[in-house]
């Protein structure tokens, strides 16, 4: 679990943390996947070393702009972070309200034991407060987009088009 690492939690840090990884394995070139703030590490990686990347599959990505918050929904954002009721709610909106208050039970759990609080919101700082666009414009390995139909609208695929229409 992450709490355990000690580290700077910042985007730089986790595309690193990536590309030593793929060193250590012997890989080269990699076809890399991310899913939602990890898509955005994918994306980071990929404009820190290109020629390392052959494609980028990426799930419900937050864009290299980053996801926008104003401070209203920045203070939701930290209380889904803290846990408890909000947690719970946050899962399942996430999930499309799909599932039953067990499952979200569950899945508050595991949020809950994953990383400390302090650790999520240095996350919450590089999700909210990154923007690569600038970076990340013009690359030209492929990427391929995956989103769900239950997704929150922001990570559904027509909004997502747009934002990755200069790939």
């Amino acid at each position: 679990w992450s709490q355990r690492l000690k580290g700077d939690y910042t985007l730089d840090e986790a595309a690193s943390d990536v590309l030593a990884l793929a060193d250590h394995l012997g890989e080269g070139k990699i076809h890399l996947v991310g899913h939602s703030m990890g898509a955005l590490v994918a994306q980071s990686v990929a404009a820190l070393k290109p020629s390392r990347i052959s494609s980028l599959t990426l799930l419900c990505p937050v864009p290299a702009t980053g996801f926008k918050a104003d401070a209203e929904r920045l203070a939701s954002m930290r209380a889904v972070a803290k846990g408890g009721k909000a947690l719970q709610e946050g899962i399942h909106a996430r999930t499309g309200n799909r599932n039953g208050e067990g499952f979200a039970a569950a899945k508050a759990r595991i949020a809950r034991r994953a990383a400390s609080p302090e650790i999520k919101e240095a996350y919450l700082g590089l999700f909210t407060q990154a923007d690569i666009s600038d970076q990340v414009e013009g690359l030209s390995m492929p990427v391929r987009l995956i989103c769900g139909k239950h997704d929150l609208p922001f990570y559904q695929m027509a909004a997502q088009k747009k934002r990755f229409a200069k790939w």
